[in-house]
């Protein structure tokens, strides 16, 4: 115990004040009810966010398409942070999880080279990932076609996956393996992390904590592909995430041949069950499985905090924060009243 203690007493006590800067009820009402876009945005400048948006403050209005690229700088910053004050494995976990965003921009290049566009076209949607990546996005970018971008991928984490998964775009032309296989490689990544740490108590909370996300994301993820996209069930469970802390092999399996969201709720186990019943759309079932883990995250900072949980919780957290920021964000100048979609789930506007 005096082991552990020493090894997160200030990193958590650095977590827990960042923490404690997270936005309130109040601030959530501010920015659902902002007129325009500008007024979000001048509102949000004055909460934690605001040292990550003066590029933004200073620019024309067409700055605002880049919020989303400048607002999760916050995020990476609190990366940087964790990482700097953990040693291997522990700091390692946390890569991991950065690796996802190294994913989706990774996505966004190879969609960019299929199609012949330039980075700069694209540049809004890529994340700000360069001061942690070890990836040469420089190299990949300069890449003249997709087959060379994808050759270049070899030296990086993603290469494998993305061979494996080469035949099928070759055989269908489609970029989707390619994108899947390397979500998955990102999953794969932080399972053997955490497989690593010797504390018990850092591998419990990992599993329970990027476990759930996992669950909640595979959720969402095989009713998206199965009732919207109408992939089989064996192409359903194929592009399913690994590492579930409630969600075994069998359960995914048996939610992938689910025929509708009443169906695919009946398949889950008790916990899980408990809070979807009820539920019949995509956007309802998100927002009640981000209220299921954010319960989970809250109830880490209640706890001993000696233990790797509290960092993840925390980079989880605040990773939520930000797509609920982003939501609101998107309907402003769009005819949606308020109440009429929900765009925060209930756990984060709750006050302890």
């Amino acid at each position: 115990m005096l082991g552990q203690a020493f090894k997160y007493s200030y990193i958590n006590a650095k977590v827990r004040t960042i923490y404690s800067k997270r936005l309130r009820k109040r601030d959530w009402a501010i920015l659902r009810d902002a007129a325009d876009k500008n007024s979000f945005v001048q509102y949000l400048s004055t909460t934690y966010y605001g040292a990550y948006l003066a590029e933004i403050l200073k620019g024309p209005e067409k700055g605002l398409h880049f919020l989303e690229r400048q607002i999760y700088r916050a995020l990476f910053a609190d990366y940087e942070k964790v990482i700097r004050a953990l040693k291997p494995p522990e700091g390692q976990v946390f890569y991991g999880l950065f690796s996802r965003f190294e994913a989706e921009n990774l996505k966004t290049l190879i969609r960019a080279k299929k199609t012949g566009l330039p980075k700069r076209e694209v540049l809004y949607l890529l994340y700000p990932v360069e001061t942690l990546s070890k990836i040469n996005w420089h190299r990949l970018w300069k890449a003249g076609s997709l087959a060379e971008a994808i050759d270049l991928l070899s030296d990086t984490p993603f290469g494998t996956s993305v061979a494996h998964a080469l035949p099928q775009f070759e055989a269908h032309s489609r970029l989707f393996p390619i994108e899947m296989a390397m979500e998955i490689v990102s999953y794969r990544q932080i399972w053997e992390v955490v497989s690593a740490l010797s504390s018990k108590k850092d591998k419990q909370m990992a599993r329970m904590l990027i476990g759930g996300l996992v669950d909640a994301l595979n959720i969402y993820h095989v009713a998206r592909l199965r009732f919207i996209y109408a992939l089989s069930t064996e192409e359903t469970l194929n592009f399913t995430y690994p590492g579930g802390y409630i969600l075994n092999l069998k359960r995914l399996h048996d939610i992938s041949r689910a025929t509708d969201m009443k169906s695919l709720v009946s398949y889950l186990p008790k916990p899980l069950k408990a809070i979807l019943e009820g539920t019949d759309s995509l956007s309802q079932t998100r927002m009640v499985l981000q209220d299921w883990l954010l319960k989970r995250i809250k109830g880490v900072f209640l706890t001993l905090p000696f233990h790797l949980g509290v960092e993840i919780a925390w980079v989880i957290y605040r990773e939520m924060e930000i797509e609920a920021i982003l939501r609101i964000f998107e309907t402003k100048g769009r005819k949606v009243k308020a109440g009429q979609v929900r765009l925060v789930p209930e756990t984060l506007i709750q006050e302890e």
